[in-house]
């Protein structure tokens, strides 16, 4: 009986263990970023600077929580402005132009698969999902992490209004996994209201601002390849 009553004991202090764990969750709305998402905790926000694939400084955002070992994350990185920052930053590279004009573009579309590269390629880690996903119609992509301690990693990446979001949840060994904090992404509008969608939502990518600052014209447009050496001009 005296086993019986400690295995009791212990069912119950493991229930209200979980219950008190689950009761920490809350969620947590940020305009300043258009999204709510369920934290253990407050998040701690850092303002950070996100660098892209081709080496143009993104403002951006990290939103932090722990629970113990375990770490919940949204990176928030503001591509909108893309354009111009491939102009001052690259102004001399031959990245920048190459006649085309468009990688600010390929910068912004990109970025979700870059993300998710570096996550592939982390020492170690064997990726045990790795598929499209969406939140509430909006287009993105998931990835599932076993680590090479025992643990998880739970990644959802999401490209809206030109602004990337990078939802990371790692648990150590034995603990659920996190797919609670990587699925409550909700988007919101300006005033803090839910964003919801009928069809699929794909990044539209902002306005394209003036011509070539490098003073060599205008050149072709964006993304076109340039006419090869006595080739026929194209009739709009």
């Amino acid at each position: 009986m005296r086993i019986v009553g400690c295995v009791a004991a212990a069912t119950l202090a493991l229930i209200l263990s979980t219950a008190v764990y689950a009761a920490e969750w809350s969620e947590y709305s940020f305009t300043q970023d258009f999204f709510m998402a369920t934290f253990p905790e407050k998040p701690k926000v850092e303002d950070i600077v996100w660098k892209s694939e081709y080496g143009v400084t993104y403002p951006a955002r990290l939103y932090t929580a722990m629970d113990g070992a375990s770490k919940f994350t949204v990176t928030v990185v503001n591509l909108v402005d893309a354009q111009e920052r491939h102009r001052a930053q690259l102004r001399e590279s031959d990245i920048f132009d190459q006649g085309q004009g468009a990688y600010w573009q390929i910068d912004i579309m990109s970025s979700m698969p870059f993300v998710a590269t570096q996550y592939r390629r982390r020492p170690g880690v064997k990726v045990t999902e790795d598929a499209f996903h969406y939140i509430d119609l909006v287009a993105g992509h998931q990835l599932h992490l076993a680590n090479p301690d025992g643990g998880q990693t739970h990644v959802a990446l999401y490209l809206h209004k030109n602004r990337l979001f990078v939802m990371d949840g790692t648990v150590p060994k034995g603990r659920p996994a996190p797919a609670v904090f990587t699925e409550s992404l909700q988007f919101i509008d300006q005033a803090g209201q839910r964003v919801r969608y009928r069809m699929i939502q794909y990044n539209e990518l902002p306005p394209q601002q003036g011509g070539n600052d490098r003073g060599r014209g205008a050149g072709p447009a964006q993304g076109q390849q340039p006419a090869a050496p006595g080739a026929p001009t194209p009739t709009p």
